[in-house]
């Protein structure tokens, strides 16, 4: 890409790291998502919340939710 310095396709959006953050602790505690929350210092709900506002941005969320 253009206008890129090399090295900057290694730099991932702080969203995506959050999300691949948090999903790693919930397969790390097998699911339990109070038991992520707390390890990473945060909410269950905060986790709920957000997982909600991932699901609602992927590809497609609106159509299948309509069906």
């Amino acid at each position: 890409m253009a206008g890129r310095a090399p090295g900057d396709e290694a730099i991932r959006p702080l969203w995506v790291v959050e999300r691949d953050a948090i999903e790693r602790a919930i397969d790390i505690c097998g699911g339990n998502i109070p038991r992520a929350a707390a390890h990473l210092g945060i909410s269950a709900s905060t986790i709920y919340r957000k997982r909600l506002t991932w699901e609602a941005q992927q590809p497609g969320a609106a159509a299948a939710g309509s069906a």
